[in-house]
């Protein structure tokens, strides 16, 4: 038995639609966590690094984790099929 979200999409399932939203949700996250680490290394290898700048990357930062970590913890069964794709590919 497969997954095909496609299938589960076309069939009209609301629990798997609002499952890939908040992937994408996730991974949008994702991007502006990765420009907000990179801001801070940006300002820590500056002659002059700004401390504002730092401040508020950091705040970016504890914001997207916030919201990352309702999504997830409101979906415990992602992490659970994500261990088991993980286990069939022998990754864990």
């Amino acid at each position: 038995m497969g997954f095909e979200p496609t299938t589960c999409l076309l069939a009209g399932d609301r629990s798997i639609q609002t499952k890939l939203l908040d992937h994408n949700i996730i991974m949008m996250n994702y991007d502006n966590l990765e420009s907000d680490i990179e801001t801070i290394k940006a300002q820590t290898k500056s002659s002059k690094p700004k401390k504002n700048i730092v401040l508020e990357a950091f705040k970016s930062i504890k914001n997207i984790l916030a919201s990352i970590s309702v999504i997830v913890s409101s979906h415990p069964e992602l992490i659970e099929a994500i261990t088991e794709i993980m286990k069939h590919l022998g990754g864990v």
